[in-house]
This record gives structure tokens, C-alpha cells and sequence, in this order.
């Protein structure tokens, strides 16, 4: 089984080599605390306690273990900070396999974090598989994993191991997809999928003299609100409806995540027809077939983005027109109501302050009150009749649906719509 090459050679050398120290995190990475000086006075050779004292301060930097030889520079500085002269060390003596395993094992528990050891492998084999079932990039899974190391205080393996646990998940992965695109598909099946890279004219602009490739046809969709666009969207969905009804179960069959279809759907759609032609017949299909799930769920967000966006449009001019309707309508309505105004005062305030004047004046009997009275009630009939009705139509108006105008024009637009 060939491993794949997640890290460039540049960038596998960086990941297993300590990386070049400043004299401040020198200082800050190879303290030494009191307990650490405690662990260290166990040790029995300089050059056992200086190499634990480096392996504490890469851990502290790194959160990984790496092997001799180390930087001059942090081994001079180490060296003087507990004591010694160089003469004392001898890295070279220092190639005891024990040795450096028991000072692992201390600098994990002097630091609080768990050995990458079987169990913490099982744990990261089991979401390695849930991250290739999306469908991630190998090196995306990779940096992931360390992140989560860290969180968790794990000891960061080498490259190498991490490596070696993505590599059998990520085929077996892709030889599993392989496998159901096998036994799954029918003739009849590939025959449709094979029919997606021959040309034909756009079903909605059948006077279009120019052919196209079918899968070209089905990459884009126009998110316009035009008639004409939208009839487009419409063409394509019953392409893609019965495509999608043949191959649901296949899908379903793959048993991929969201991002895993995306991820191969998105492939086809960055890619040339004569690229995707010339795949693997089971590679091809298989991007294929998310391809069409992908298209196909995608164009009813489309369309259903573009009926929101339809009806918001209208509800906006809607209300547009309406404001409008009313603000032109503001002075005949000003108008109509200073006429009622002035209709009031003269058919009901006016004869009512003479009929005040005449009850209360003292100059008049009671019988020249009354007649005068009905000689004024008499006058100004017909005027109140014509104000009693305009204030009862006035009334119903006030009672009656204030968004009534509002409707109107919803009525009137929806046709349209």
C-alpha cells in the first residue's frame, strides 16, 4: 500500500526537526521550576539531566518528541543554565534507547499529557475514518489532528505515524466508494451517467444553433428573477428530477456526508468534460452521481431562493406604490375634509348658536322661541341631511379595513407575481 505524501519533503524535514529557538523562548521553554530540578537531581550523568531538560523544553514548544542530534545553540545554553561546561556532555553517549523512552515518560508526566500510545491511536483512527467520510483533504486532516492533540494534551507523534494512520482510512475510503459504484449501477444507470458528456442544444433555447455538452448545460443556474431565467432554472430541474430519482438509492448506498458529495460534485464542476471523460469508468461515475444529487438539491435552494426573492420584490413595490397612491392622494383628501369642515359648520355649529341665542334670549316668549326655531330647523333640512351622510360615509370609512388600499394593490400586482 502506497502512503500518500501529505507533507512536502520541506515541510516533513520542519515538522521532525526542533525548531530554531529565540534566546527569550530559550528562556522560556528550558526553566526550570523547582520540581523539575527536583526530577532532575534523580538523574545520575550531566548529559542525561541536559537531555531531559531539552526534551522537557521542545515538549513545552511542540508538544512532540524529537531525536538527536539537537541545536548547538540549546544545547550551550542548557548546558550553562545547570552548570556544566561543555566538556562535561557527551551527546554521543546518549543513543540508549531506554534512556530516552524513561525520559518520554517523565516529561509526559511532569507535563500532564497522555503517550500517543493504542488507545489514543484507536481514538484517532475512528475520527480519521468520520473526517475522510466528508471527504477533507489529507492535509486538512492533518493539521486538524494536531490541533486536537494538543487540546486534549496528548503527545504529537512523528509525521511518519500520523501519516500512517490516514493513509489505510483514506484508501480504504475510496476503495469502499469504488466497490458500491460497482455493484450498485446498472447498464442502464452508466448509460445515463455517459449520456451527461455528450453535447445537445439548451432544452430552454431550442432556436440556439450551438450544441453543448449536456453536463455543461447543468453546471449553472441563473439566480435572476427574469421570466425568462427562471423558465431556464425550470428546464434543467426536469433534467436533473428523474436523474436524480434513478440514482437516490446509489447515493444513499455510498452512505457520504454533505461535504463529502459537495467535495466530489465540486470536482466535476471545476473540471473540464474531456477531464472528467477520461477518469476511471467507476471514479467517473462516481463523480457523476454526486455531481447530479449535488445539482439537484442545489437548484431548489435556487429556486427557492428566487421565489423569496420574487415575492419580497413585489411586497417591496407593493408598498412602494401604496405610499405613493397615498402621499398623491394627501391634497384631494385635505381638500374633501376642509369642505366637510366648512359643510359642518354651516348645516350643524351655525344654526345651532342661533337656536342657543333664541332658547336663552329673554326678549322672546316661549311661543316666538319655538317658532323661530322651527323656522331655522326648517331652513338648513336638506343642508343636514347631505352632512349626516358624508360624516356617516366619513365613519365607515374609519371602521372599515385600514389596509384596504394596501390590498388593493397586492390584488392588482399578483398577476404579475
Amino acid at each position: 500500500m502506497s502512503r500518500l505524501h501529505i507533507l512536502t519533503a520541506a515541510e516533513l524535514k520542519a515538522f521532525d526537526t526542533p525548531a530554531l529557538l529565540s534566546h527569550m523562548q530559550r528562556e522560556t521553554f528550558f526553566r526550570v521550576s523547582e520540581r523539575l530540578a527536583d526530577l532532575l537531581a534523580t538523574l545520575r550523568s550531566p548529559t542525561n539531566r541536559v537531555c531531559l531538560l531539552l526534551t522537557v523544553g521542545y515538549f513545552r514548544a511542540t508538544k512532540r518528541f524529537f531525536v538527536s542530534p539537537f541545536s548547538p545553540a540549546d544545547v550551550a545554553y542548557v548546558t550553562k543554565q545547570l552548570g556544566y561546561t561543555p566538556e562535561q556532555i557527551d551527546l554521543d553517549a546518549y543513543d540508549d534507547k531506554a534512556s530516552a523512552s524513561r525520559h518520554r515518560r517523565l516529561t509526559l508526566d511532569y507535563l500532564g499529557f497522555r503517550p500517543f500510545n493504542a488507545q489514543a491511536r484507536q481514538e484517532m483512527t475512528q475520527e480519521i475514518r468520520l473526517m475522510v467520510r466528508s471527504h477533507m483533504r489529507p492535509k486538512a486532516i492533518f493539521l486538524q489532528r494536531l490541533k486536537l492533540l494538543e487540546t486534549r494534551k496528548t503527545e504529537i507523534p512523528s509525521a511518519y505515524a500520523l501519516t500512517e494512520l490516514i493513509t489505510p482510512e483514506s484508501q480504504q475510503h475510496k476503495r469502499e466508494l469504488t466497490e458500491t459504484i460497482e455493484a450498485r449501477l446498472s447498464p442502464m444507470h452508466r448509460a445515463l451517467l455517459d449520456a451527461l458528456l455528450e453535447k445537445q442544444e439548451a432544452l430552454w433555447q431550442p432556436e440556439s444553433q450551438v450544441q453543448r455538452y449536456k453536463l455543461t448545460l447543468l453546471k449553472r443556474f441563473s439566480q435572476s428573477t427574469r421570466p425568462a431565467k427562471i423558465k431556464g432554472n425550470i428546464e434543467d430541474l426536469r433534467v436533473l428530477r428523474p436523474l436524480y430519482h434513478e440514482v437516490e438509492a446509489v447515493v444513499g448506498a455510498l452512505d457520504l456526508t454533505p461535504e463529502g458529495v459537495r467535495s466530489y460534485a465540486n470536482s466535476v464542476l471545476k473540471s473540464r468534460i474531456f477531464q472528467v471523460s477520461r477518469r476511471a469508468e467507476d471514479d467517473r461515475h462516481l463523480h457523476l452521481v454526486c455531481f447530479i444529487m449535488h445539482q439537484f438539491l442545489r437548484l431548489h435552494d435556487v429556486l427557492v431562493d428566487i421565489l423569496l426573492l420574487s415575492v419580497q420584490s413585489h411586497l417591496n413595490t407593493c408598498e412602494r406604490e401604496d405610499k405613493e397612491r397615498y402621499y398623491s392622494g394627501r391634497t384631494d383628501h385635505g381638500q374633501a375634509l376642509q369642505t366637510l369642515v366648512d359643510e359642518v359648520n354651516e348645516g350643524l355649529c351655525n344654526p345651532l348658536s342661533d337656536i342657543e341665542a333664541i332658547a336663552f334670549s329673554e326678549q322672546l316668549s316661549d311661543t316666538e322661541k319655538v317658532g323661530s326655531i322651527q323656522a331655522i330647523l326648517s331652513q338648513g333640512q336638506e343642508q343636514r341631511r347631505t352632512v349626516t351622510s358624508q360624516l356617516l360615509e366619513v365613519q365607515q370609512q374609519s371602521q372599515g379595513n385600514e389596509d384596504a388600499d394596501y390590498y388593493a394593490v397586492l390584488e392588482s400586482k399578483s398577476i404579475k407575481l
